[in-house]
């Protein structure tokens, strides 16, 4: 069965060494918490998958120390280098053609020439990283369809039943939604394939490019019991309403709100976890008021999208 371990020095060098022999960890991040194992070993990549109950032709990211330990399996073009200065370490990933003699498994990439690089902000998961000479080939630490967890007690209801498996306890996840994914390998374009806490306004302050949205995105939804209502005004009694800002005026189950004061990042950090709460509670449906598209609200919304589609 799965624990949750505090975040002690002891407890890091446990997580290392299970990451050496080949084992899976799960771990805080600034965005959700994820599970990783050691990239360069295909047998130990496998295990997420696996764990997570997910399609290994679907790619995982890789967790690096820094830009110079990922440099040497992928081509790192003056854009992304750029914008690794600018937001490196933090929650954007760059999408970058991997090297012909790069080190990590070929199982991360399923397949295609391009992977995922990701240089967490997080001090727990950077002091793990310190431990090994490997990065991590991860994904979130939820089993797929499931919404990203949050906390460590989110981590661990999807993924008790993964025997001896850590995951390190580094509290509420600061931004709450997954990372920016964007796609930096070509050296004059951007492609946002995933909206996530950086946007595409700063991203042109710092390369001058405006993105391009990927013609095709993951077909992916989140599961949920209930069917999920968007840019709701009203709510009837038997249902739950995710507010935002000042509640609209119903007489309903029950209210959550993801920010009294519209504020759009502390939304984001509390949406998957109210989401959560409200689908196990005994309301039938969810009904969301609406949140501007603009900053993080975009990728919100996109999280908010996918959770629909998956509501039944």
């Amino acid at each position: 069965m799965a624990e949750i371990l505090e975040p002690t020095p002891e407890n890091i060098v446990e997580a290392a060494r299970r990451l050496e022999e080949g084992e899976a960890v799960a771990f805080p991040t600034e965005t959700v918490y994820g599970i990783g194992a050691n990239a360069r070993n295909s047998a130990a990549v496998e295990k997420v998958f696996l764990h997570k109950h997910r399609s290994m032709g679907n790619p995982l990211g890789i967790c690096y120390r820094d830009l110079a330990q990922a440099s040497g399996d992928m081509v790192v073009t003056a854009h992304a280098a750029a914008l690794a200065e600018a937001f490196l370490p933090g929650p954007i990933t760059l999408l970058l053609e991997r090297r012909c003699d790069a080190s990590v498994s070929p199982l991360c990439s399923a397949g295609t020439n391009k992977i995922g690089v990701r240089i967490s902000s997080n001090g727990i998961l950077q002091n793990l990283l310190a431990q090994i000479s490997f990065p991590l080939a991860t994904s979130s630490a939820n089993r797929s369809s499931a919404i990203s967890p949050t906390t460590a007690a989110l981590a661990l209801k999807q993924l008790q039943s993964v025997e001896n498996l850590i995951i390190l306890d580094g509290g509420s996840c600061e931004i709450g939604i997954e990372s920016t994914l964007l796609d930096a390998s070509e050296e004059d374009s951007l492609i946002i394939v995933r909206n996530g806490a950086i946007s595409p306004e700063e991203i042109y302050v710092t390369t001058g490019i405006l993105c391009k949205n990927a013609e095709t995105r993951p077909a992916h939804h989140y599961t949920f019991h209930k069917k999920i209502v968007l840019n709701a005004t009203s709510a009837d009694p038997q249902d739950a309403l995710l507010a935002f800002g000042t509640p609209c005026t119903c007489q309903c189950l029950r209210v959550l709100n993801l920010s009294e004061n519209g504020d759009l990042q502390e939304a984001a950090s509390h949406l998957f976890a109210m989401l959560q709460i409200l689908d196990n509670s005994s309301a039938e449906k969810i009904c969301v008021m609406p949140i501007p598209f603009k900053g993080i609200g975009i990728a919100i919304n996109d999280r908010l999208i996918k959770a629909a589609g998956g509501s039944e």
